[in-house]
């Protein structure tokens, strides 16, 4: 029942406006754009940093001002969507998403913070990435891919976010998939669903 307008790069329609996160770190250039919305949901991420892309811009300068100008126009809800692991990650991901979660927070308007595991799903970066990574005839596995995950799919993430449309606000959901598995069965459950047959594994370094 409710009315969606996207924000991306190249509108193509009148329920798309144009947005662009390495630029857009001013409240002033988000204030037009907020006219007639009524919540606004920040899922804008990237996985890595290339070219001109960086964490701190994307992840926490351009939202910080999307959420000022929110503040300002009125807009009754905003959901960040982060990442799990975001209040106590060290990383340069990690603390630029915590950086925009508590630009958020310090607002004076109804917020919800969700922080998804590892989300996955076709058409997605991280599917993608793994695909390819899983069709090596030679599998690297990161510290031995003992690391534990607990993948969300992002169909079920999009219906938790739905729902917390109307959940109480000033609240942080951290959501996770049903299924705990290491790195390394995720990377093999990629492979079998790529009718691969199994593929030998190297243990490189962690970092």
């Amino acid at each position: 029942g409710h009315e969606i307008v996207e924000g991306v790069r190249r509108p193509q329609g009148p329920a798309q406006v144009a947005i662009d996160y390495q630029q857009d770190v001013a409240p002033a250039l988000w204030r037009d754009r907020l006219a007639g919305i009524d919540t606004v949901i920040n899922a804008v991420g990237i996985l890595t940093e290339t070219g001109t892309q960086r964490f701190e811009t994307i992840h926490h300068r351009a939202p910080a001002a999307l959420f000022a100008a929110c503040a300002q126009a009125g807009v009754q809800r905003v959901i960040q969507v982060s990442a799990l692991g975001a209040d106590r990650g060290q990383s340069a991901y990690f603390r630029s998403k915590r950086a925009a979660d508590e630009a958020l927070i310090a607002l004076p308007l109804p917020w919800v913070v969700v922080r998804p595991a590892l989300v996955y799903g076709p058409g997605g970066h991280s599917a993608g990435f793994f695909a390819q990574l899983t069709s090596l005839p030679l599998t690297p596995l990161p510290g031995g891919g003992h690391q534990m995950l607990q993948p969300i799919h992002v169909g079920d993430l999009c219906a938790c976010v739905a729902r917390l449309l109307e959940a109480p606000p000033r609240q942080v959901v951290e959501l996770a998939g049903p299924a705990l598995l290491s790195w390394r069965a995720m990377l093999a459950s990629y492979r079998r669903q790529l009718d691969l047959p199994p593929a030998a594994a190297l243990s490189i370094p962690g970092a």
